[in-house]
């Protein structure tokens, strides 16, 4: 277990996992009860799947983020109309994400 802040779960180290590979990154980690405990963002370098170790952020991490990046929590998002807010993410701000990261 990882943090970026004092005392919050951040980011999970699993370890050398057939995951721990290019193109994982999105996917769900749960625990043995079937709850979301991550998801895949990162692996580190290795020659083989043995040798990296892959990592997850955390739904309180992704949570706090939100709420910083925008003044509202995840089930504050998931409550509404998903697809209009989708749309509207990509009218207004995905433009301007775009042309920055093209800079």
């Amino acid at each position: 277990l990882l943090t970026f802040v004092e005392n919050s779960v951040d980011l999970l180290s699993l370890g050398s996992i057939a995951g721990a590979q290019g193109g994982s990154s999105g996917g769900a980690v749960v625990n043995l009860w079937g709850f979301l405990v991550g998801l895949i963002s990162t692996t580190s370098e290795g020659e083989t799947t043995a040798t990296r170790d892959l990592r997850a952020i955390s739904p309180s991490y992704i949570n706090r983020d939100l709420i910083t990046q925008t003044g509202f929590d995840l089930a504050t998002l998931l409550a509404g109309n998903v697809f209009a807010q989708a749309q509207d993410f990509n009218t207004r701000v995905a433009p301007g994400l775009i042309s920055l990261y093209l800079r």
